[in-house]
């Protein structure tokens, strides 16, 4: 992810679960739904998933384990020319934007020349 606009906390940032991706197994065809319901068997990810939890939001930034890996909340803000690197298997969404300005960033994907028939659907 990179960014063409400063992106603040509270501007529409994009969240990502870190270590998310080492829960998900690699597969040729996985839809977001099932990962989704694979991960709420934990307790941290049904909490995080749940849209009636009262609690404070922001505990989710604190590192706990799932299934015996550190998972936490991270948004990912930055400035003009600033750069994230992730894997394609973060669980990822986009954060309400608060602020009155657009969020404006974008993303380019690298892949592994034995993953591009995979992702192809080859």
């Amino acid at each position: 992810f990179t960014f063409l606009a400063p992106v603040a906390p509270g501007g529409g940032a994009t969240l990502a679960v870190c270590g998310s991706h080492r829960l998900v197994r690699p597969a040729r065809r996985t839809d977001s739904a099932r990962v989704k319901r694979l991960l709420a068997r934990d307790p941290w990810f049904a909490a995080l998933f749940d849209p009636d939890d009262p609690g404070d939001r922001r505990r989710f930034r604190d590192e706990a384990l799932a299934d015996g890996v550190p998972v936490r909340v991270e948004e990912l803000c930055g400035e003009p020319g600033d750069v994230w690197f992730v894997d394609l298997r973060l669980l990822h969404a986009a954060a309400p934007n608060g602020s009155p300005h657009p969020r404006l960033m974008v993303t380019q994907r690298y892949l592994r020349e034995s993953l591009r028939a995979a992702v192809a659907g080859g």
